[in-house]
């Protein structure tokens, strides 16, 4: 279930900071897509059942 609910959590954060006052200073300083890329190759073991 966790791995379903993964890139639902993705996407809400990417239209969360899409949309967000912040979200062009995180676009600019590269911080979402590395967000993403730790959240995406976070092990299935570490994520919560």
């Amino acid at each position: 279930q966790s791995t379903e609910m993964l890139p639902l959590l993705v996407t809400t954060l990417s239209d969360y900071f899409n949309n967000h006052v912040a979200g062009e200073r995180w676009q600019r300083s590269g911080m979402l897509p590395l967000l993403v890329t730790s959240l995406s190759e976070c092990p299935d073991d570490v994520l919560p059942e």
